[in-house]
């Protein structure tokens, strides 16, 4: 009877089901059987309410369904995709803030990933990254950093303007929204097309600012996009030229073994072009490569 009232042409009484679900869906026991009552196709009609507080609720039950691995092809095939794109740009913060949220935990899910770009989200989510909003650029950031998981996303991404955005988010004084503008570059870095279209956007200076970041997560994750970049020629010799060499041999000292591994690897690629083999040697970086060696 409560999911039957979300369909009721009294609006009043649409307001009073849809707070009621969001109120059930909280606790994880109901998530299963709401979903199995039939609630998403009527909440996902909702999303286009012009009621904004029936709207709310509707994309706060599915954000609170979607937080269910179980539940997220489900929510995809019941069409909520393109109505929560839409919501995006909805001029309501709490209602774009709480898609952003469905979208990211239906973005975990590997169909998803295809069917979230097949459907168009990709300049709804690049807008996103652009938001001066940091709650909303990190749920931007972590969509891409999910989506680029899947290599046919890497290029598109690319070619649809995302990576410039990115990039930018690199600069964040939010430690959350750089974790994962990192993560997503790096993702996207590991398209042979991408490696080049990366430096050329102007990302490494910033990566190799970061690689002397404080932060290990960063320090791993910074050298995890240069050792992806470095399989290209042409950057490995950029890389050097543009002083990441010794960063990269003062993180293959690091005590976090995810970090050395990351170093490690980057300095392997550079070695590869023929200029650079002098200059690791030069670099004092001997020591460091049988100092790993040794452990």
């Amino acid at each position: 009877p409560l999911v039957s009232l979300l369909l009721a042409p009294d609006a009043r009484l649409q307001v009073q089901a849809a707070v009621a679900l969001r109120n059930l869906s909280i606790n994880p026991k109901n998530k299963a059987s709401l979903v199995r009552e039939g609630s998403l196709v009527p909440l996902v009609g909702l999303l286009r309410s012009v009621n904004l507080k029936v709207q709310e609720s509707a994309v706060v039950t599915l954000r609170n369904l979607s937080s269910d691995p179980a539940n997220e092809v489900a929510i995809v095939r019941e069409g909520a995709l393109v109505p929560l794109f839409a919501l995006l740009r909805s001029p309501h913060e709490m209602i774009y803030e709480h898609a952003a949220i469905v979208l990211r935990h239906l973005s975990v899910h590997a169909q998803n990933k295809a069917d979230m770009v097949r459907e168009g989200g990709l300049p709804y989510f690049i807008a996103l990254l652009r938001s001066t909003n940091e709650q909303a650029q990190e749920h931007a950031a972590v969509l891409m950093q999910n989506l680029a998981m899947d290599p046919t996303n890497q290029l598109k991404i690319a070619r649809e303007g995302g990576l410039p955005p990115i990039v930018a988010l690199l600069r964040s004084n939010n430690q959350r929204v750089r974790d994962h503008a990192a993560r997503a570059l790096q993702n996207l870095s590991v398209h042979p097309d991408n490696e080049l279209t990366i430096v050329q956007e102007g990302a490494l200076p910033l990566v190799i600012g970061l690689l002397r970041s404080p932060n290990e997560l960063l320090q791993q994750l910074s050298a995890g996009v240069l050792r992806n970049l470095a399989s290209n020629l042409v950057n490995q010799a950029r890389i050097v030229q543009e002083d990441g060499l010794p960063p990269l041999l003062a993180l293959m000292r690091s005590t976090k073994p995810a970090v050395v591994e990351q170093a490690v690897a980057c300095v392997r690629n550079l070695s590869i072009h023929a200029d650079n083999e002098v200059r690791i040697v030069g670099s004092n970086g001997l020591p460091s490569i049988v100092e790993c060696l040794e452990r």
